[in-house]
């Protein structure tokens, strides 16, 4: 299997950065908690992107 380096954006990179600055802002006994929920969001909000790239795919089949 070939590694796939995938290079970062820097709106992304913008994005990474002002995330972090965020998390830092956060009381460290709520960092924690913060951080999860940040993660299942961002966890949610990509299985959201490939559920309805599946779909859009399922439809294309079957338009065929």
């Amino acid at each position: 299997m070939v590694k796939q380096e995938k290079e970062y954006t820097q709106d992304q990179i913008k994005d990474a950065e002002k995330m972090c600055q965020l998390i830092q802002k956060v009381p460290d006994e709520k960092r924690q908690m913060f951080s999860v929920s940040a993660i299942a969001y961002m966890s949610g909000f990509e299985v959201g992107l490939v559920l309805g790239r599946d779909a859009q795919a399922q439809d294309e089949r079957s338009r065929h």
